[in-house]
Formats: C-alpha cells, structure tokens, sequence
C-alpha cells in the first residue's frame, strides 16, 4: 500500500495498531523493565542503554525462530513458559540479593565493582527469554497482525523491525528516566540506589514467580 510516496506491505491502520501494541507491552511492568529500571539507576545510563541492546537481541532471536518458519518451536513456547518464567524469576532474585548485600556494606567495605557492559548486555538477552508476556506476543499475537493474502516475508520483516525499534526507543526512555530518578535519589550515596534496585529486583522476581504461565 502506498502512503506519501512510501510503500507498505500491509494498511497503515494495521500497522498502527501494531505500533500500539507493541509499545503497551514494552510499557508493561515485567522482568525486563524491572532490570532496565535497576541497572539505569545503579549503573547510570549507559548501562541501562546496553541492557536494553541485549533485550531487543533477545527478541530478535525470537522474532528469527517465529518468522523462520519454525512452528513446532513456538507452539511450544507455551509449555516452556514455566520454566523459563522461573529461571527468570530466579535471576532477578540473586540479582536483588547481590544489591542488597551491596547496600548493606559500609563505604570502607565496598570496593570499586564494574560491572561490564557485556554482563549488562546478556543478563538483557537472558531476561528477553524470561518474559512470558512478550514471548505469546510474538508467537501468537504477532501473527495476527500479518495478511495471509499478501506478502508474508515482507510484512513479517516490517513488523519485525517495528517491534525492535518501538523495544529500543520506549526501553531507552526507561532507562534514562531511571538514571534520572536515580541521580537525583541519590544525593552522593550509593547506598540508597542499591536498596531501591535491590527492592525493584526482587519484587520483580517474585512477581515473575507467582504469575500465571
């Protein structure tokens, strides 16, 4: 379909909503929102930048199993539910822990502790895998959004890059506004990030284990 000179595979209002959809999701407390919030506002913004590069990573894996054809995999992706909900669960946790024991520690105790971007970037892949929300999203939701009747691969692609992008840019607001919120908790202390993180973590952890597959 043409608009303003520009092609679409699908009608604009289709892809509105997606857009809509997509962005509510991404807007939606869940495990991944709850680790952006805590490294944004522990780490500062680059580190809750990186993690949500290693999210939209993770969903793009998914998205590649979804749109490759891989049917009898996300069919599944119900019955795994469980268990990657726990382990997810079970990561948040021992991440709320670690701050914890962070903020519990006297500033003579504590030693400069980096942690690498690249730790930021798989714990946001790991945790792309651990939200149940997102992955029905993609392995059932998403296909209702694609007309059997036109090109499939073209408005799969589309679709694609639109949930990647709206992942990127409403996931990055998080993260600056948690940096921000966090700087100005703050007040020269890293005492009170660490337990606010912690609290965040481990809410989040426990919310992820008693939620419904």
């Amino acid at each position: 379909m043409r608009r303003s000179g520009i092609v679409l595979p699908m009608k604009i209002e289709i892809l509105l909503s997606f857009i809509g959809a997509s962005t509510l999701l991404f807007l939606t407390p869940g495990p991944s929102m709850t680790l952006i919030l805590a490294n944004g506002a522990a780490h500062g913004t680059r580190a809750g930048i990186v993690t949500v590069l290693g999210n939209a990573a993770g969903f793009a894996i998914v998205l590649l199993i979804v749109l490759a054809g891989l049917h009898l995999i996300a069919q599944h992706f119900e019955a795994w539910f469980p268990i990657v909900r726990y382990l997810g669960a079970a990561y948040l946790l021992w991440l709320g822990i670690r701050f914890l024991q962070r903020s519990l520690k006297t500033s003579e105790e504590k030693t400069p502790t980096k942690t690498s971007s690249r730790n930021h970037f798989f714990s946001g892949i790991f945790v792309a895998f651990a939200n149940p929300t997102a992955l029905s999203f993609l392995a059932a939701f998403l296909p209702q959004f694609i007309d059997p009747d036109s090109e499939k691969f073209l408005q799969s692609s589309v679709l694609a890059l639109v949930f990647i992008s709206v992942c990127v840019l409403v996931q990055s607001g998080i993260a600056v506004a948690a940096n921000r919120a966090g700087q100005w908790l703050l007040s020269g202390k890293g005492r009170l990030i660490d337990q606010i993180a912690a609290v965040v973590l481990i809410i989040g952890g426990l919310l992820l284990i008693l939620a419904r597959g």
